[in-house]
């Protein structure tokens, strides 16, 4: 964001960020994610955003299958895969979720792995 937000007549020490529903939501979810100072924004404007509450049990299920996938022990195991290996691994457990279409995060593509 800040490296073309000249572009646009911006500061990139000055990045806003909006969002309505999902993008709302994406923006909440970045937010937890990176921090402050950390993220690549300094503010943000969220317009109802769509937050699905997902059971500790089902998180749980998901990170089990993510580890196997990948076939890993362990979450810093999975920090020092690459993105291109991590996008296949995203893909093969959306893809193979059941039934097909109840599961999505991320972009699936095609799998290396």
């Amino acid at each position: 964001m800040q490296k073309y937000i000249h572009l646009f007549g911006g500061d990139p020490k000055r990045v806003t960020l909006m969002g309505e529903s999902a993008g709302g939501g994406s923006i909440m979810y970045q937010i937890t994610a990176y921090g402050q100072p950390k993220a690549p924004f300094s503010r943000a404007i969220l317009q109802s955003p769509f937050l699905q509450h997902i059971p500790p049990v089902v998180q749980e299920n998901v990170y089990q299958q993510v580890l196997e996938t990948a076939k890993v022990d362990d979450f810093e195991a999975l920090k020092d895969m690459s993105s291109s290996d991590l996008q296949s691994v995203n893909a093969l457990v959306v893809g193979n979720a059941l039934p097909y279409g109840t599961f999505a995060f991320g972009k699936s593509g095609k799998s290396s792995i």
